[in-house]
């Protein structure tokens, strides 16, 4: 891949490429770092619909060395509090809309908000308009450190914690891409609004 080659284009025509997101995600890490998350154990809970945002995020968190925790924007009140509580995490970034349903739950924590000024809130925008790349280098990670964890109930009935290391954040969308003959230059992975959001991670991931 080349810097400059297009790595993410939104629903609104708005791209990224690798370049930008190398940079935005290294200035949001930065200012992250600044509120003391870290390697050894911090988790990040991203609570948002599909965006750019969002990729920005999760690429942030991995570069610290931390646990991304993917929650779905539309679950419940009830569940959401019963992940957050569980999960007792560093920093919650969420966007307008499930601040403004899920205040009540959110508003235990440290919340980074996209799009929101709302009191006691910190600005995403801010934040990464603010963040440095000077002297930045991402974190050293373990094969076997947990880079992904998402909540699902599937056959047992109750909500539990799904964890996927750093190694399978690699090699599954490695082998996914492959499989599916996934190569550079033109490659078109369409991404639709769905959760767990890792299903989408063999564009994002799978080396050139």
């Amino acid at each position: 891949m080349r810097p400059h080659d297009t790595f993410l284009i939104n629903e609104h025509g708005l791209s990224l490429t690798y370049e930008d997101l190398y940079k935005s995600s290294a200035k949001l890490a930065n200012s992250l770092g600044r509120l003391d998350v870290g390697y050894g154990g911090d988790k990040v809970a991203v609570v948002m619909n599909n965006s750019i945002e969002a990729v920005i995020s999760l690429f942030a968190v991995w570069m610290l060395g931390a646990s991304a925790v993917l929650i779905d924007p539309l679950t419940t009140s009830e569940d959401l509090d019963y992940q957050l509580s569980d999960l007792t995490p560093k920093v919650i970034i969420a966007d307008r809309p499930v601040i403004e349903r899920e205040a009540t739950v959110l508003f235990k924590y440290r919340i980074i908000g996209v799009d929101t000024s709302r009191q006691g809130v910190l600005s995403f925008q801010e934040l990464l308009g603010s963040g440095s790349i000077t002297g930045f280098r991402p974190a050293e990670v373990r094969v076997d450190d947990v880079g992904l964890i998402y909540y699902y109930a599937g056959i047992a009935g109750r909500t539990m914690q799904v964890w996927h290391t750093y190694f399978s954040l690699y090699s599954g969308p490695y082998a996914f891409g492959e499989a599916i003959g996934l190569s550079p230059p033109r490659t078109l992975c369409l991404w639709l609004p769905s959760y767990p959001t890792y299903s989408a991670l063999p564009s994002s991931c799978r080396p050139s």
